[in-house]
């Protein structure tokens, strides 16, 4: 190879590792319980941290709209009307491909779906990958730690 080709693919390989280096780098706030705001319920989507899976992360979708790409050690709060509510989430790698092992159910849509129903004034914890609906005192034990997401 000449000189300018390595040199090249040396910038590149460089450049990669700057972007991947930086985007593990970048934080938001860690958790902090906050109480619903008046006449509404607030949802916690949330995945504790965890080195197992760390490269995969979970596309949260509620009510049918996708809100949240929660990654190991994350969370994404949302105020919610009372009624009814669908949770359902999706793994996906870091790069955005779907999780071979949930391929088909990629192709159809969401995987796992939770449906409850919200009351004003209520807190809720719904647990990724599961993405199952947890009572608060359990949730509290695992969500410590994490870091709020921005919304999609």
């Amino acid at each position: 190879m000449t000189t300018r080709v390595l040199t090249f693919i040396r910038r590149c390989s460089l450049a990669v590792l700057v972007a991947l280096v930086a985007g593990c780098a970048s934080k938001g706030p860690s958790f902090q319980l906050a109480a619903p705001q008046a006449g509404s319920a607030l949802l916690y989507l949330y995945r504790p941290y965890s080195d197992i899976g760390a490269g995969y992360h979970y596309l949260a979708s509620v009510n049918g709209r996708v809100v949240a790409r929660l990654k190991s050690g994350s969370y994404f709060a949302m105020d919610l009307p009372p009624g009814n509510v669908v949770v359902s989430c999706k793994a996906a790698s870091a790069f955005g491909i779907c999780w071979p092992g949930n391929i088909e159910g990629a192709r159809e849509g969401f995987l796992d779906t939770e449906q409850f129903e919200v009351m004003s004034g209520y807190r809720y914890f719904v647990r990724f990958p599961s993405g199952k609906l947890i009572i608060e005192a359990d949730a509290l034990t695992e969500i410590g730690g994490t870091e709020l997401l921005a919304p999609l």
